[in-house]
């Protein structure tokens, strides 16, 4: 080897070192910051409202699992589902945009790093269901309606100190960059991207609600009957709620009972109920077997088709023959809710459930024979906090819910002879002026030529007005009120149908969403919701049942008036007969008129007519009259003693008392 050959082969080696070392060498980030520092994190022309279908893949720490969350545009059916959810109908439409515009405009702060082994300490390794491990982050995947991915992001840990930045990564490469991110609107909540109002109604619009308690026996294959309540409901009444009816188990069947004496309906629990109807939230749902139609009604090939029984058994619903035809019993009794619009729900109970899995009924503890551990065998049979409960919806209408309208009767024709009767009217309105007098002889006018001008007056109206109205005129007024009559009751009939057409309409639209879900809710609302007669029905408060015990001493003070006016009875005859004259009737009319006092008592002791005539004039003068008419008043009442129309009603109350024993007594 020639020495030219072996220095070029040290040239080689050397500027080989040179290179690896220069590879290898560390690097400052700060070297480079115009080729990241500034940009965006996703392209330029991103649209968010483009976006069709969106995956997150996020690691659980606290359950050590990867949990897929997948919401998408149906092209065909033209709406938006949520694939890991078996495809149940997502209101997603403004929710995928509020999602899709958390990536817009982004631009990166920092880069942290560009070595795969720092990926764990910053969570932004790929989460995989297969092999669940801490360092896991959350991938977020966004495409159009081609297909086309818009965004694949992995979001790992918060920036310590710094909540609203996060360290970042795109999917397929190495570099952790820092981001101004918010993840609230990145929810993998199932009940965060559905209808959140699963009934869709309004608490106060409860018109009736039926409870019907009962279970069934597995083994025997038969439905226990507990009870049955009908419960009316009423936001305007007093009270609000009222027990229409109340079925309780018997050997001879449900039989009817009412509240004892000393119980009352708790209407706590009630409004608990009526308002935990209306926050009825979903926790997740599962898809009914094929043949399950909306209303529930079992068909024969669900009967036959043993994997649909296994599916509906596995979550407390059981095929029952009623009648000539089979439907679906629940294994926790059912609710009905109807509405002041006429749809009414149904609810049935099934079996426990956890987080959207099916899992097998327990088996409830034996229950203790003292009434004393009733407190404790509650808390043993209490569910865990995960705990969660299936039910069956469905939602028909009820017609007889909405009141029929009052329609008014059209008035008939008048008969031909209208005008021969205005006549006696009018020869009546003329005695009316004699005749008015004297039943309103009390009230006696300021003046009687005021008074006669104003009888005569309004006879006269009338007369002319009777008078310019001619036969053609008042058929015309008729026809006029008849068609007015028609109208009003075609807009209420039409307002009727309106009601009957949107309560179908309703219903209809409710039981096609409830038509092919188990829905599960939670164990706590489960609990507000399915009551029983225990929890409906309490005993009295006590400040009740004290209220008759504060009452007696009132009870107690009638005998004590009564002695007290039967004193008063042995007073002067004077004084007894000038009380009894004040309450009577017939002074109240002598009292009203205060110009009148003093010429009444003249007339009564003297009734000649000279003196009766010249008495009025001095008497308004005189001022010590009043005191005359007052003791005059005793001696000049000798026809009220020998009727006693008003006097004889305090003695006939203690005669009837004493009377009855002296009798016997002076029969031997």
């Amino acid at each position: 080897m020639t020495e030219n050959t072996k220095t070029f082969i040290f040239v080689l080696v050397a500027v080989g070192i040179l290179l690896v070392a220069w590879a290898a060498q560390p690097r400052r980030l700060e070297e480079r910051p115009e080729q990241v520092v500034g940009q965006l994190l996703v392209a330029e022309d991103f649209d968010p409202l483009k976006a069709a279908s969106m995956e997150i893949m996020k690691y659980d720490e606290k359950e050590a699992r990867v949990e897929t969350f997948e919401v998408a545009h149906d092209k065909q059916k033209g709406v938006w589902s949520i694939p890991s959810h078996e495809n149940y109908p997502a209101d997603a439409k403004d929710h995928m945009a509020e999602a899709a515009t958390t990536f817009v405009g982004l631009k990166i702060l920092q880069l942290v790093t560009e070595n795969p082994g720092d990926h764990k300490q910053y969570g932004v390794l790929d989460p995989d269901p297969r092999d669940p491990r801490e360092g896991m982050g959350t991938r977020v995947i966004m495409k159009d309606k081609d297909g086309n991915t818009m965004v694949a992001l992995i979001i790992g840990k918060e920036v310590p100190g710094q909540s609203d930045l996060r360290y970042v990564r795109r999917v397929g490469q190495d570099q952790v960059f820092v981001v101004p991110l918010k993840t609230d609107r990145l929810s993998t909540r199932f009940e965060d991207w559905i209808e959140k109002d699963l009934l869709k109604l309004n608490p106060w619009d409860i018109k009736e609600v039926e409870i019907r308690d009962y279970s069934v026996d597995i083994v025997r294959g038969m439905i226990i009957q507990r009870g049955q309540m009908t419960l009316e409901y009423n936001d305007t009444g007093d009270p609000r709620w009222k027990l229409a009816q109340d079925l309780q188990a018997t050997e001879k069947g449900l039989q009817p009972v009412s509240l004892a004496p000393d119980e009352e309906l708790n209407t706590s629990k009630l409004d608990d109920m009526k308002f935990a109807l209306d926050d009825l939230k979903i926790v997740d749902v599962n898809r009914k077997p094929a043949g399950l139609s909306a209303d529930l009604k079992a068909e024969e090939t669900l009967i036959t088709n043993r994997e649909a029984v296994e599916n509906l058994a596995a979550r407390g619903f059981y095929p029952a023959r009623v009648e000539d035809r089979y439907e679906i019993v629940s294994n926790e009794g059912e609710i009905r809710v109807l509405m002041k619009d006429g749809v009414e729900y149904l609810l049935r109970f099934g079996g426990p459930a956890g987080t959207g899995r099916t899992e097998e009924k327990q088996t409830p503890k034996p229950q203790s024979k003292s009434e004393t551990d009733s407190k404790q065998k509650a808390e043993e049979q209490k569910t865990t906090p995960g705990m969660n409960r299936f039910i069956m919806v469905t939602a028909r209408f009820n017609e007889s819910a909405i009141p029929k309208p009052e329609l008014e009767p059209l008035p008939e024709e008048p008969a031909e002879k209208t005008p021969t009767e205005s006549k006696p009217e009018a020869k009546a309105s003329h005695t009316s002026p004699e005749t008015t007098p004297q039943t309103k002889s009390p009230e006696k006018p300021t003046s009687s030529l005021e008074k006669s001008s104003a009888e005569k007056s309004q006879p006269a109206s009338k007369e002319k007005t009777q008078a310019k109205q001619s036969p053609e005129e008042a058929k015309k007024e008729l026809e006029k009120r008849r068609e007015e009559i028609k109208k009003e009751n075609e807009r209420k009939q039409k307002e009727y149908q309106e009601k009957l057409e949107q309560g179908r309409k309703k219903a209809k639209e409710l039981n096609d969403r409830f038509a092919e879900w188990y829905y599960i809710i939670s164990e706590e609302t489960y609990k507000k919701i399915r009551l029983s007669r225990a929890d409906i029905v309490k005993k009295k408060e006590k400040k009740e049942e004290e209220k008759p015990k504060s009452e007696q001493p009132e009870e107690k003070q009638p005998p004590k008036e009564h002695e007290h006016d039967h004193k008063h009875s042995h007073e002067q005859p004077s004084q007894a007969q000038a009380k009894e004259s004040a309450s009577t009737p017939e002074a109240k009319p002598q009292e009203v008129p205060k110009s009148q006092q003093q010429p009444k008592p003249s007339s009564e002791l003297k009734p000649e007519p000279s003196q009766a005539s010249v008495q009025p004039t001095p008497s308004e003068t005189k001022p010590p009259m009043p005191p005359q008419t007052e003791a005059s008043k005793p001696s000049a009442e000798p026809k009220p003693e020998e009727s006693k129309p008003a006097g004889e009603s305090k003695p006939t109350e203690s005669k009837p008392a004493i009377s009855p024993t002296p009798k016997p007594a002076s029969v031997p």
